[in-house]
């Protein structure tokens, strides 16, 4: 089954009202959540069928949510981790951030920010070449090694041996680089989701250049939260927001993917797995 959303369908707002604009804030910019970063030099590469993995999940469930709905034309925007965490600290920001995990900005209570549902159930894993001999069962296991760490990402586990001098690394930018370090032998270990090993191996490298180790780094759920200033536009697009994730578009989505979309998952509130 193909599936995909047009940029029209996408933006297919009532004419007679105006949307207020809502900026929606990500820093995790890699594919195929979000697709800015890589998209011109996969059309310089090769030419690629326009399906919806292509144009990023967070785009797509934007996408979806403004089609839902004409009060507010949700904005997505791309913001380094750094700046994001000024933005917050500032308190007087507004809009919401997506692909985020309350572990991840020190809300694990969910009082600081307004939480939606878990759009999708993630993980990361360690990916390192096919002929590594690397066994993975607990963080200790990663001491002594050479990682690529992404700037401003946090691995729980990891980041702390880092900290501490046991883990050497280095500084990366995004996930094309931390896979050519990995080829080249400069890193021994990379960290990133299955869906974004998987869509490095089908547009840039030979499906056997590397391989994950079994067990996760991590896994979670990824969620949107709001700026608490934001409350009337979280309390107008919560119930929103829980149809379109809970729908067969956004779950046809997913599939598309690789991602599993439990059989019920239209009668309770199941959230996909990828």
């Amino acid at each position: 089954m193909s599936f995909w959303i047009t940029g029209a369908a996408m933006s297919n707002q009532v004419a007679a009202a105006t949307p207020t604009p809502l900026a929606v804030y990500t820093y995790h910019d890699r594919a195929p959540y979000f697709s800015r970063v890589h998209q011109q030099k996969l059309q310089q590469i090769s030419t690629l069928e326009q399906i919806a993995r292509e144009q990023g999940m967070y785009q797509t469930l934007i996408g979806l949510i403004n089609r839902q709905q004409q009060d507010y034309l949700l904005e997505l925007k791309y913001i380094p981790r750094k700046r994001l965490n000024s933005l917050l600290e500032s308190g007087d920001w507004q809009g919401a951030v997506i692909g985020a995990n309350p572990q991840w900005f020190s809300d694990i209570g969910k009082r600081r920010y307004l939480w939606s549902r878990a759009i999708v159930h993630d993980r990361d894993v360690f990916v390192v070449r096919n002929n590594s001999i690397i066994k993975y069962q607990k963080p200790e296991d990663m001491m002594g090694r050479k990682l690529a760490m992404p700037r401003g990402f946090y691995y729980a586990g990891i980041t702390e041996l880092v900290r501490q001098g046991h883990i050497t690394t280095v500084e990366t930018s995004n996930a094309l680089q931390d896979l050519r370090l990995l080829l080249s032998g400069r890193v021994e270990v990379a960290i990133m989701s299955p869906l974004t090993l998987a869509f490095f191996e089908r547009h840039f490298f030979r499906p056997d250049s590397f391989r994950r180790l079994p067990l996760p780094q991590a896994e979670f759920a990824r969620h949107l939260f709001f700026s608490p200033m934001s409350m009337a536009e979280y309390e107008q697009l919560q119930p929103v927001i829980d149809e379109v994730i809970s729908g067969r578009d956004w779950h046809y989505y997913l599939l598309e993917l690789g991602c599993q979309v439990p059989s019920s998952a239209r009668k309770t509130p199941l959230t996909p797995s990828c």
